[in-house]
């Protein structure tokens, strides 16, 4: 079983929340994880079939945190114990809701990432949405496929928009306007793309290169 940092995903580069494992400050409570001398085991599982895992406890109303960690698989092991304050906050409609103290900003947060040797905010490790890094005609082409999903109908490039039967009108001609702006975007893209191919055959060939000797 890795530790963090295993696989090649917890590199000193930062990256995107979705690719660094996080700890959610709400399901921790829900698992009643914040009780006084409370031990437990956390898990996560990947797509190519390997683990992660750290220890948690609950002591003197701190969160202990306890795993291994390297920088790359090219370092070894170390063996890390980090604290996490937290802080409380009332409800509105009764009980309380927990939150995480940053170790490196003390800002409270929901959600601490293991991008680094310590777990922090998203902002302390510079992390951004996988949504931020998009080209805008890829957000077109997501955006375009949720619509017509949403309509049930074909999610291919320009396929046929039908009404669902009981959508209201007006709620289909906005969302069928939508599509058509997303895939307005998609088709100016394709027409760059045909130009750039177009005009890489045309472009005179390069020069050998010229040294003194």
């Amino acid at each position: 079983m890795g530790g963090l940092g295993s696989g090649g995903w917890n590199l000193k580069h930062a990256g995107t929340v979705e690719s660094h494992r996080r700890l959610n400050s709400g399901w921790l409570c829900k698992q009643d994880l914040f009780t006084e001398g409370t031990k437990a085991k956390i898990t996560w599982g990947s797509n190519s079939g390997d683990q992660n895992s750290i220890n948690v406890g609950f002591q003197k109303g701190l969160l202990v945190l306890a795993y291994r960690w390297r920088c790359g698989s090219e370092h070894d092991w170390e063996q890390v114990n980090q604290e996490v304050e937290l802080r409380w906050r009332t409800n509105h409609y009764g009980g309380q809701t927990a939150y995480f103290v940053c170790p490196g900003c003390g800002t409270t947060r929901r959600y601490l990432y293991g991008a680094g040797e310590r777990f922090k905010c998203r902002k302390c490790h510079r992390l951004t949405y996988a949504t931020q890094r998009e080209r805008v005609h890829d957000r077109a082409t997501r955006k375009n496929q949720k619509l017509r999903s949403r309509l049930k109908t074909d999610i291919g490039y320009e396929g046929p928009i039908i009404r669902p039967k009981g959508m209201h009108r007006k709620t289909f001609e906005r969302l069928r306007n939508e599509i058509f702006e997303q895939e307005e975007i998609i088709a100016e893209r394709m027409v760059e793309l045909v130009q750039r191919f177009q005009g890489m055959g045309k472009r005179p060939p390069k020069e050998e290169a010229q040294f003194w000797i």
